[in-house]
């Protein structure tokens, strides 16, 4: 990472400069947007002081904060729209813009200062994101992806589908789907487009990672009322519980299984130590809706509640002697503060409730419809490849999953004595180190 750090050194001056002219009086830096995959060496910077420091899936992404994969690390970023930013190995990329404005737009910038990264725009009302690199500018304006890898000496655009205009010193260049533009950095200018695009050991990653958003995302079961989440079809399954309506559970865990088991605190300076679970599917139930435990059946996630992105997860109804974790005390707001993992204890399940059939006939808040007739099965089975705590491991393609609607996972099915123990489903009910 060597040709790495000497790039990121030239680049700060030109990103604080970008943050500190783009951001207009009375636009607001609350922004929900998340790193949501980790794969080997990624470092952070958050821009609390910290520096840079090993990245965690979950960990929420502001303005001002730089990104950098080793030769073996992968990292993705999710917006709030379902657009995502992907960098490939040895790739160093910044935000200097995310912002809300008066208008409700959501403006974004990425820099891009070395390496390869992929974009996959979902174009809607409002949404605004600029991709820079050495003095290139590309503004989207309609849904696309494409590929901008960067050197020291040169840069490639490659389109995958729609098309784009790219602004250099000079000139405007238009390239199209299966063509690529080559940019001369040295002398800021366009050297070709051609048709055909270069292949790249990362294209199978980002054609998985797109078309698993894509067939997830659609799933009546990606759906929530705070956006789309593909994580949560694929991750889990929602089932009606008599007396608490409908509740998402994930696949594969034990009876003793908590939401707080595998994650941790993690320091913003605009709003202090926010909840960051280490599961993939961990973003909305932990910042919308609430968390509420059923005798018998374990914990479950509601999608109720207003759409306002929260920093701790909302819990309505809790096991007794049952502690959430608390987050650290802070003594003085303005120093860095450290991210926090947490090693929660497990709860234990009560026997199961009498009358139970776990029928999914309820709709769910938002207009998502539930269909009716599917009964829940146990609790901890779920389909090869999927647990609720799968993180850091090899990606399965979609195809390789299963329908987005698989066998297992939801309430109801307790076990003959009442009980499950940790690890007892074939799930495996397991929480691997974060680390």
């Amino acid at each position: 990472m060597t040709r790495l750090r000497a790039v990121l050194a030239l680049a700060s001056t030109t990103i604080l400069t970008l943050a500190l002219s783009t951001v207009a009086f009375g636009d607001s830096h609350v922004r929900m947007v998340r790193l949501s995959q980790v794969d080997g060496t990624v470092q952070i910077d958050r821009n609390s002081g910290n520096g840079f420091e090993k990245a965690l899936p979950n960990m929420p992404v502001t303005q001002g904060v730089r990104l950098q994969t080793g030769s073996n690390g992968r990292a993705e970023v999710e917006l709030e729209d379902g657009t995502t930013i992907r960098l490939a190995p040895d790739t160093a990329l910044s935000f200097p813009e995310l912002v809300l404005r008066d208008s409700g737009t959501r403006a974004s910038t990425a820099q891009l200062t070395l390496g390869t990264a992929y974009f996959n725009v979902i174009h809607k009302n409002k949404q605004e994101l600029r991709v820079d690199f050495a003095h290139q500018s590309i503004s989207t304006d309609r849904e696309v992806r494409f590929r901008i890898s960067v050197d020291l000496a040169q840069a490639k655009v490659a389109v995958f589908k729609g098309e784009l205009k790219v602004l250099t010193p000079v000139e405007t260049a238009t390239v199209k789907k299966e063509e690529t533009a080559t940019f001369d950095l040295v002398d800021e200018k366009l050297l070709a487009t051609a048709k055909g695009i270069d292949t790249l050991s990362t294209d199978n990653w980002d054609a998985e990672r797109s078309e698993y958003q894509k067939q997830y995302g659609r799933s009546v079961y990606g759906g929530t009322p705070y956006g789309v989440s593909p994580d949560l079809a694929y991750y889990g399954q929602y089932s009606y519980v008599p007396g608490f309506g409908v509740l998402w559970q994930p696949f594969g865990i034990g009876g003793m299984w908590n939401p707080f088991m595998n994650g941790g605190w993690v320091w913003d300076a605009s709003i202090g130590y926010t909840w960051m679970s280490l599961d993939p599917w961990g973003w909305i139930p932990y910042h919308y809706g609430n968390w509420t435990y059923v005798n018998g059946y374990g914990w479950g996630w509601a999608a109720t509640g207003p759409r306002v992105w929260q920093p701790t997860p909302r819990i309505v109804h809790q096991p007794a002697g049952f502690r959430p974790p608390v987050a650290p005390v802070v003594a003085r707001a303005s120093v860095a503060q450290p991210t926090v993992i947490v090693n929660q204890t497990r709860t234990a399940v009560a026997g199961p409730a009498a009358g139970f059939n776990g029928n999914m006939n309820g709709r769910m808040n938002g207009g998502m419809v539930m269909p009716p007739g599917r009964r829940a099965a146990g609790m901890g089975s779920a389909p090869v490849g999927r647990t609720a705590t799968s993180m850091g491991g090899p990606y399965h393609a979609p195809s390789a999953a299963g329908p987005a609607m698989p066998r297992g996972g939801g309430f109801g099915g307790a076990s003959s004595g009442g009980m499950h123990s940790a690890g007892a489903s074939s799930g495996g009910g397991h929480s691997p180190s974060p680390h």
